[in-house]
């Protein structure tokens, strides 16, 4: 499974990085601290999952989710925050996140997520 990190924070970056490398089946492809690269290493990368900080210095998260969408097959997007409003909530994920996680209490949470969609087979969005 290849996946990039696209958040601002290098300590953020770092720590999910350390987290794959406990999943044998996962391999960090990339990193983005801003949209714009993002956008274009998914176009170049096609990842099979992208963990995206939704608060971007450049642009809302959201355009980084819709460049997601378009790819053909498009990848499962695990969206973090620290913003946990239901209202932003709610905007995210209409804009198409599989998942929504609070940065702050469930970044433990991913190998386990990503695990179970090892588990299940799931590689792209249907």
């Amino acid at each position: 499974m290849r996946v990039p990190i696209v958040d601002p924070s290098d300590i953020v970056r770092h720590r999910l990085i350390a987290l794959f490398a406990t999943l044998e089946q996962v391999t960090v492809i990339g990193q983005a601290e801003r949209a714009t690269q993002a956008i274009v290493a998914m176009c170049v990368l096609r990842p099979d999952r992208v963990i995206l900080d939704i608060e971007m210095p450049d642009d809302d998260g959201v355009a980084v989710l819709g460049a997601a969408q378009r790819l053909q097959p498009a990848p499962v997007v695990m969206v973090l925050t620290n913003c946990g409003a239901a209202y932003h909530r709610l905007r995210r994920e209409a804009a198409g996140a599989d998942f929504f996680l609070d940065k702050s209490k469930q970044v433990e949470d991913i190998p386990s997520i990503v695990r179970g969609l090892i588990e299940q087979g799931v590689a792209h969005h249907a």
